[in-house]
């Protein structure tokens, strides 16, 4: 994937999800960080990060 092809991918996804997405980069991929930065359970956060990677994938 290109990085214009992964920025085009990103745009795809709601507000919420880049927001999500970008905080998940920030924390190096850390869920216990986002677990208490977004206040939700280690299952909320993988769930979120399988339905956006599906977004993404789908989108290719």
């Amino acid at each position: 994937m290109t990085s214009h092809a992964g920025r085009a991918q990103l745009a795809q996804l709601s507000v919420d999800d880049q927001v999500f997405v970008a905080a998940f980069v920030r924390l190096h991929g850390s869920i216990k960080k986002m677990e208490r930065i977004f206040g939700v359970s280690y299952p909320t956060v993988k769930s979120r990060l399988n339905r956006i990677a599906g977004q993404v994938c789908r989108s290719t």
